[in-house]
């Protein structure tokens, strides 16, 4: 808190009285400003204000440091309260600089900066050994509004507000201090003291407000209670048990039998637990049963009493009707001639060979026509719907799962020879792009020829994609009949196995010397290459192009067989998002 001057003034009534010039005495007016006539000007209030105002700039910074070296004084001897007088009095000082005649220069501005920083954080040491809170935060503001990465302003301002109880505030500028200067040791060692606390407030807090709940009926700590019973009876079965395996692990060795692990050992006290569980219970029934035995060999029950009421022959009827029909109105039971009436009227099997022609009037009186088989090949729905107004949906999951699953199996593509045989200028334009003049002039092979050798045998080896097996189709499809209209939906993805072989028959590499081979015919050489796929997103509302599919090769493909096991697998993909796919389409709509 800034320190105010305190002034102490005469009361009105108390004004003394002035002689006059008759040798009497008058009383003074207050409006009266005669009696300053014989005072010295020295002590009058508005020549030391002026006095203030005119000093220089020089003057000012000098009694600023003075002001300091007082405040240091009392602040060593602890006389913080005219420490903090001291250095709001060299603050002041610096202040009435910017009412000096003159104007401050570059190395006075400087000056006055760096002792208004120091009068602010030694008034704000002092302001907190005085427990004055607000006036440490005023001057350590003050200071980080001009430097912002003070670190002495931004420890006491975090001290000031851990005192006002702005714990978060003050772990900011803790936080901030450390980032700044990360060996400052006593701000680390501040901010850990503060987080500790932090987390006690916050303990605090929770017991103070699980307190409210209490006084209304304790429903929160009853449950932690019992939650913490709970786990201290876990706890202590944990221990026993893990005695108890010590224990069995001491006579095992003991007794020289084997080692057993802590799990099966536990099984195995679960399934005796279990056994000498029913042991007990068996035991118990037992006991039961032999009690109610004893106690009805104690207890005969009483002999029936005859009836002595003689039933004359038309109550007697009466009663065997009741018997007959039932005592219960709801449970009664239909005569013959009731049964013959409705007929039979339990669920039969729907077949279509049922016609109504058949049914001759002699052989039954139920006349209702048997159900007939829906008719997948009608524009509407069942027998029911045949105009297919009303909603209905059939699902034929399993159907098409097993559809797209004999499609997809069928996948095949080739790549290579295959593809200069159908479209020979292929194979013209693959020759004429290679460098063959030195062969032609009778020269000697280079190795860029033999390259460009190898390079065409790659590209004339047959490639060939398939499917191996289709080994997963999950999904759903169904068919709706919407306003007379059937839609046929499907939503499915499917996983299956390809293999990619490669014909090297037309090879040039190191690994086969034709030069060595007496035969007239290039032995056949084929290299496989396994693997996934998976396609997703196979779905009526969706496009081909939009299906995700993804391969995944077992084993790593060699360098040289990279791009054609690649445009194989390119083609096997569109053969089964196309070819493959639009066969299951079809299939699906012819069938149903």
């Amino acid at each position: 808190m800034d320190s105010m001057e305190i002034t102490q003034e005469p009361d009105e009534h108390d004004e003394p009285a002035v002689a006059t010039s008759d040798g009497g005495e008058k009383t003074s007016d207050a409006n009266d400003y005669s009696r300053f006539d014989d005072i010295s000007d020295s002590d009058d209030e508005s020549d030391t204000v002026k006095d203030k105002s005119s000093k220089s700039v020089a003057a000012c910074i000098h009694d600023a440091g003075v002001s300091k070296e007082k405040g240091n004084g009392h602040f060593g001897r602890q006389e913080n309260k005219e420490a903090v007088d001291a250095y709001n009095a060299g603050i002041k000082s610096l202040e009435e600089t910017s009412k000096a005649p003159t104007a401050a220069n570059s190395a006075q501005r400087q000056e006055i900066e760096a002792l208004t920083v120091s009068l602010q954080l030694n008034l704000a040491m002092a302001s907190i050994k005085l427990h004055q809170w607000n006036a440490a935060v005023k001057a350590t503001n003050a200071v980080i509004q001009k430097d912002p990465s003070n670190v002495k302003a931004l420890f006491r301002r975090a001290a000031a507000r851990q005192g006002l109880g702005s714990f978060q505030e003050a772990k900011a500028d803790l936080t901030r201090l450390v980032a700044i200067d990360p060996e400052n040791r006593p701000a680390k060692v501040e901010l850990q003291k503060l987080k500790k606390r932090l987390v006690e407030h916050k303990k605090k807090n929770k017991a103070n407000y699980s307190g409210l709940f209490e006084r209304a009926g304790g429903v929160y700590d009853d449950k932690e209670q019992l939650r913490k019973e709970k786990e201290a009876r876990e706890a202590k079965a944990k221990a026993e048990k893990r005695a108890r395996f010590d224990k069995e692990c001491a006579r095992r060795k003991d007794a020289g039998e084997e080692d057993i692990t802590f799990e099966a050992w536990g099984k195995e006290e679960e399934k005796a637990a279990k056994k000498k569980k029913k042991e007990k219970e068996e035991a118990k029934d037992k006991a039961d049963r032999e009690r109610r035995a004893k106690q009805k060999a104690a207890n005969p029950p009483a002999r029936k009493r005859a009836s002595s009421e003689e039933l004359d022959a038309e109550d007697k009827k009466i009663l065997d009707e009741t018997k007959k029909s039932g005592y219960c109105y709801f449970n009664r039971r239909q005569s013959d001639v009731e049964k013959q009436l409705i007929g039979d009227i339990a669920p039969k099997k729907v077949d279509s060979s049922n016609d109504l022609s058949a049914v001759s009037g002699g052989e039954s009186l139920n006349t209702t026509p048997a159900p007939q088989r829906i008719d997948s090949r009608k524009k509407g729905g069942s027998a029911w719907n045949a105009d297919g107004t009303t909603w209905e949906e059939r699902d034929c999951s399993d159907w098409a799962k097993s559809c797209l699953k004999r499609s997809f199996r069928s996948g095949r593509a080739t790549c290579g020879l295959e593809d200069f045989r159908t479209n020979p200028s292929a194979m013209v334009n693959a020759v004429d792009s290679l460098d063959m003049g030195a062969f032609t002039r009778g020269e000697e092979d280079t190795d860029s020829s033999l390259n460009k050798l190898a390079q065409l045998a790659a590209n004339l080896a047959k490639v060939e994609a398939k499917v191996t097996k289709v080994t997963k189709v999950d999904g759903d499809a169904t068919v709706a009949v919407v306003r007379g209209t059937k839609r046929y939906m499907y939503d499915l993805s499917l996983e299956l196995e390809y293999e990619v072989s490669v014909d090297e028959s037309f090879d040039m590499t190191d690994e086969y010397d034709i030069s060595k081979d007496k035969t007239s015919v290039t032995p056949a050489r084929e290299t496989k290459y396994t693997g996934t796929a998976k396609f997703a997103e196979i779905s009526s509302l969706t496009g081909a192009s939009e299906i995700e599919v993804s391969f995944k090769p077992k084993v790593g493909v060699s360098s040289k067989h990279q791009k054609r096991v690649k445009e194989a697998l390119d083609g096997l993909s569109k053969q089964l998002t196309t070819k493959c796919l639009t066969e299951f389409v079809m299939e699906y709509h012819s069938s149903f």
